[in-house]
């Protein structure tokens, strides 16, 4: 039961972050969402309120 929640939860972070990507790409006019990937996925991670106890 607990693995099907967390492979859940996996499946909606990474659509919202999909979103997130996308959304950001076409605001700015941008032809590809691939150069977002690591600035949004750092900013996302710093911004945690978790970060110093998840790793």
């Amino acid at each position: 039961m607990m693995a099907i929640w967390v492979m859940g939860t996996f499946v909606k972070i990474t659509i919202y972050y999909y979103a997130v990507l996308l959304g950001i790409a076409q605001w700015r006019s941008l032809s590809n969402y691939r150069p977002l990937v690591f600035p949004i996925g750092t900013a996302a991670r710093l911004t945690y309120p978790g970060a110093d106890l998840a790793f």
